[in-house]
């Protein structure tokens, strides 16, 4: 739990340590959870620590930002409704097409739905980490069939792991969202 009053967290923090005389004890969690969360809004806020009060309001500005990034992903909805979930026929995709897409401009979008997420839960949802769905299983299984043969499976395995690395690397850091760094099409 998240509470307002830091200068209390810390006293009362201070207090268990003195009453503990030396011994070990468990810390309180809702120290370290409320001083991030202190210092996410501030930054959200655009308020300094030592001009921090109960009236700050998140900076109307972050919210344009994150919807702005929302926003440079719509291509892509466009671009499965009519190719993946509503396909039809060459004619009803005639025009409908993404000029130059391909499996690159799909991870960039995976990539910077996952990092608008992480920092949506950073913000907004008491530190929450979003991740990315993984298929929890032998992903292979039936490949070796007619569409892989058994030998080339190592290779897939290897290039799934540097995949899967490749994801554990994406991170938005809240500078790189507020100074305009780090954007999708940029």
């Amino acid at each position: 739990m998240c509470r307002y009053d830091l200068d209390v967290l810390r006293q009362e923090n201070w207090e268990a340590l003195k009453a503990a005389a030396g011994r070990a004890i468990w810390g309180d969690p809702a120290l370290t959870l409320s001083e991030y969360s202190h210092r996410d809004f501030d930054y959200l806020s655009g308020v300094r620590e030592a001009d921090r009060s109960e009236t700050d309001l998140i900076d109307p500005a972050v919210l344009e930002l994150i919807e702005t990034r929302l926003k440079e992903l719509d291509r892509i909805s466009d671009h499965a409704s009519t190719h993946i979930a509503h396909a039809g026929n060459a004619e009803s995709r005639l025009g409908k097409g993404l000029e130059e897409f391909d499996i690159r401009d799909a991870r960039e979008v995976i990539k910077a739905l996952k990092e608008i997420g992480d920092l949506i839960g950073l913000w907004f949802a008491n530190g929450a980490v979003s991740t990315l769905a993984v298929y929890q299983g032998n992903q292979f299984e039936g490949l070796d069939m007619a569409a892989m043969s058994a030998a080339d499976m190592p290779e897939l395995d290897a290039n799934w792991e540097l995949i899967d690395q490749d994801i554990a690397s994406w991170r938005l850091k809240p500078e790189d969202l507020l100074s305009g760094n780090g954007s999708v099409s940029g």
